[in-house]
């Protein structure tokens, strides 16, 4: 029984340890219009910066990859937009993402995780036939981890960012942020 009562109280400061603010500068304006489309704008770094970069250029450029993917699936799946396309490709809607802050922790054997991972955006939602912005606000998101080796796709057996759950997060803020 003790053992149960263990493993809930480490879950539990596992899970408060995971932490969002979202604070909203421009309440949506009017909605979104059904059926359309918007094009994601990422401002952070858009090639892969060399090995030897400031490790804060490539923190940023692995959390806005992993980002735009999750994002585009979860504005489609969660029906805010039909579409979701490249910025520069015409969109009734720009989402831009500016990402402004972002540690990561990295993990790897015999490395364990003290801080977490942690991000902080400005995000902004414009009309693109008015060029009205819709909606603005600002996301910062933590995520604790575990402090356990993940390995890479690439079977990578050295350190490496793992921001699964900050995209997570960073996701769910984003589309409660439009929602509001």
């Amino acid at each position: 029984m003790r053992s149960l009562a263990l493993i809930i109280v480490l879950a539990v400061a596992a899970c408060a340890d995971s932490t969002t603010v979202l604070e909203t500068t421009t309440p949506l304006k009017g909605g979104i219009k059904p059926g359309s489309t918007v094009a994601l704008h990422f401002d952070a770094p858009s090639q892969e910066p060399a090995e030897d970069a400031p490790l804060e250029q490539r923190e940023a450029y692995v959390l806005a990859r992993h980002l735009e993917k999750s994002l585009a699936n979860f504005l489609i799946y969660e029906g805010h937009f039909e579409n979701v396309v490249a910025n520069g490709e015409p969109a009734d809607y720009e989402l831009r993402v500016d990402v402004l802050d972002v540690h990561l922790e990295l993990y790897g054997p015999n490395l364990t995780s003290v801080h977490g991972d942690v991000a902080k955006y400005d995000i902004t939602l414009e009309d693109r036939t008015n060029r009205e912005v819709i909606s603005a606000f600002r996301v910062d998101a933590k995520a604790a981890k575990q402090g356990h080796f993940k390995a890479s796709l690439a079977g990578n057996s050295g350190p490496v960012l793992q921001p699964r759950e900050l995209i997570d997060i960073s996701v769910e803020r984003i589309l409660e942020g439009l929602d509001s």
